[in-house]
């Protein structure tokens, strides 16, 4: 019988593996704006590193990349830009660890920054600066050296800041970061400045023309004016240094002033409306007629001219008068005649004196004057007489009988007439000229030769101021009469 044969495999088991530790993540920046990181753990058997950046993998199961004593780590670097979100993890047959996730950021380093200039409609200079790279850059501005931005912080890497015109301008840009600066300048002449609105002035010149004068007080060269007046163009398309132009328009008015102005970036208008200017005045010329109050109406004519105001000149005697060029002149003023008469046409722009013109109108007579009084020897002195009047004719009645004898003694102003005792008198006086015919009635006692001293001295008193009344309108009146005679034909 044989006995079982044994058999003994001999099977070796590996002795357990120490376990990982919690790993360690430790990162710094780099100039570039990268960054570089390890990954450590105390050092276990068959240890493998798993990195993940941002989500995706960057070392996937990778054994130490280098042991030195008790630590075991592996190297890894991300470029820039960040941020990056990174998380560690380590295993081996025992067990696993990781980091918690950790957000990374490092500066990136700036751009040269890019410095733009251009001009904005209102004639002001638009300035940008900005960088394409480069984290957290930090602005400052600056124009012909004044400082417009001052660390100015943006997350759109880009600053804009308008300068006013008019130039030129000196632009310098400056950006810096945690890891340096750099800066940038540039330089603009001018920017097309937009135009004001015109002004328009217009004044009449002494000849009666209008002064057309329209400017602009901004605005860029070139500048472009047009005048139209009443819709024919006097200027098209004029420039000049001053920004205005001048012009004389012939017509006096009424006149509809236009002035358009342009240049590159647009166009503005005025309109102003004028009545008329004062025209130079002629000479004026003195016309006048007579009325039938004897009283005369005076023109003063001027052929050309407006807007005027009047002076007279009446028998030496100034009447200021105003815009009314007619002037009458009382029946009483040719009293002692003719007069002379001038005037005188003023405006703005001219004044004109015309010559003497002498004037004489006849006048209607007043209306009569009656008296009859007592002479010493009994008879009865008749008096009729006017104040005014031109070759007044007279006419005498007594008891209704016209008296017609060659005792009446008349002349241009007053009439006479003695009657013999008797009476009672009832004595009528007419006086008539071509414009004006009067009567006057008074009654009268008779006088006596027997009247007593009293009555006498009376009749004396009497006498005398009728001879005083009656005599001294006679006197003045021939007088005038002679002179207005001369006067006519002369």
């Amino acid at each position: 019988m044989r006995l079982p044969v044994l058999t003994y495999f001999l099977i070796r088991c590996p002795l357990p593996s120490a376990p990982v530790s919690e790993p360690l993540l430790n990162i710094s920046c780099l100039r570039d704006g990268g960054a570089d990181f390890f990954c450590r753990t105390d050092p276990g058997e068959d240890s493998l590193f798993s990195i993940l950046v941002n989500g995706e993998s960057l070392l996937e199961d990778s054994t130490s990349s280098r042991t030195e004593g008790k630590v075991s780590e592996v190297n890894a670097t991300v470029k820039s830009p960040g941020p990056w979100n990174i998380t560690c993890s380590v295993r081996n047959r025992v067990n696993d660890r990781q980091t918690n996730n950790t957000q990374v950021k490092c500066p990136a380093p700036l751009s040269n920054p890019v410095l733009e200039l251009s001009c904005l409609h209102n004639g002001s200079l638009q300035i940008s600066c900005s960088v394409q790279k480069g984290s957290d850059p930090i602005f400052s501005l600056s124009v012909n050296t004044t400082l417009l931005l001052e660390n100015v912080k943006t997350e759109k890497k880009m600053v804009n800041v308008a300068s006013p015109s008019p130039g030129y301008w000196d632009v310098h840009c400056a950006v810096r970061n945690s890891l340096g600066g750099t800066n940038v300048t540039k330089n603009h002449t001018t920017c097309p400045v937009p135009l004001s609105d015109p002004v328009l002035e217009l004044s009449c010149l002494r000849n009666g023309s209008l002064q057309i004068s329209c400017s602009v007080e901004n605005g860029s060269d070139p500048i472009f004016f047009s005048l139209l007046v009443n819709t024919t163009l006097l200027v098209e398309n004029v420039t000049t240094e001053k920004k205005m132009v001048n012009v004389v328009s012939p017509s006096p008015g009424p006149l509809d002033v236009q002035c358009a102005v342009r240049n590159s970036l647009g166009k503005r208008h005025a309109t102003e409306n004028y009545t008329t200017c004062p025209v130079p005045l002629s000479v004026p010329v003195v016309k006048w007629s007579c009325q039938n109050d004897g009283s005369a109406k005076v023109t003063c004519e001027v052929e050309r001219g407006s807007n005027a105001t009047y002076t007279w000149t009446v028998g030496g005697k100034l009447i200021h008068w105003n815009t009314v060029p007619n002037l009458i002149i009382n029946a009483s003023e040719f009293a002692s005649g003719a007069i002379n008469v001038s005037c005188s046409a003023e405006n703005s722009v001219s004044k004109k004196s015309g010559n003497d013109t002498k004037i004489f109108c006849e006048a209607p007579v007043s209306a009569p004057l009656l008296n009859a009084s007592c002479l010493p020897n009994g008879s009865t002195l008749v008096t009729c007489w006017v104040l005014s009047g031109t070759d007044p004719t007279f006419s005498l009645t007594v008891n209704g009988d016209v008296i017609t004898l060659p005792n009446t003694s008349s002349s241009c102003c007053g009439l006479n007439y003695t009657m013999s005792s008797g009476g009672p008198w009832n004595i009528s006086c007419s006086v008539r000229n071509l414009f004006k015919v009067y009567m006057t009635n008074i009654s009268s006692q008779s006088c006596s030769e027997s009247t007593c001293l009293d009555c006498f001295q009376k009749s004396i008193i009497g006498g005398v101021v009728a001879l005083i009344v009656t005599t001294s309108p006679f006197l003045i009146a021939s007088f005038y009469i002679g002179r207005n005679t001369r006067d006519k034909q002369s």
